[in-house]
């Protein structure tokens, strides 16, 4: 891709990044929040994206990135890599671990377990390094597919919101690329 291509996809971006921050109310002054970096293209967007607009007066926000790997899983991610990518946004990187048994649960996929465990331990990380709210990668394609997943196989019309307050957890999950296609 061109430089100027290149610019004008990165400013489409950010505008819808900001839009979506500004239209929904995800990002508030003071907020500290732990991005989920995965390490796969849209952890890596929203990552850079909310890296660059931290640097922007308002609204004042903190970032921390974290990746959790699965002690269970054949899968090592390049964690020099993804520590260095944070930190050119100047943002913490924390790696963490943890594992599921998929014979506890046998109603349930051992992907379903993965994700449940991962995004526990997110919780967990998120509690315990200050911060109020975790931003997740999803953006527009992932909520119609969680859409049309739910109407299939669950009879019910619902998606992920862009916002999602989690009483239980006292802690809110944002999605800042919800309006990216």
């Amino acid at each position: 891709m061109q430089s100027k291509e290149l610019e004008l996809l990165e400013r489409k971006l950010s505008s819808k990044l900001t839009k979506a921050i500004f239209d929904y109310s995800l990002i508030e002054d003071g907020d500290t929040i732990l991005i989920g970096l995965s390490g796969g293209k849209d952890s890596l967007a929203l990552t850079e994206l909310l890296g660059k607009r931290m640097r922007i007066d308002k609204p004042r926000f903190t970032l921390k990135a974290a990746h959790i790997s699965m002690t269970n899983i054949p899968y090592q991610p390049d964690l020099k890599y993804l520590e260095s990518f944070a930190s050119e946004y100047n943002i913490p990187f924390i790696h963490a671990e943890t594992s599921f048994d998929a014979t506890t649960d046998k109603r349930k996929s051992p992907c379903f377990l993965c994700s449940w465990n991962r995004r526990k331990r997110l919780f967990d990380l998120a509690k315990t390094h200050g911060c109020n709210k975790i931003a997740l990668g999803h953006h527009q394609d992932d909520m119609l597919r969680t859409l049309l997943m739910n109407l299939t196989f669950q009879g019910a019309f619902g998606t992920m919101p862009p916002k999602l307050q989690m009483n239980k957890f006292n802690m809110t999950i944002i999605r800042p690329l919800s309006l990216i296609t």
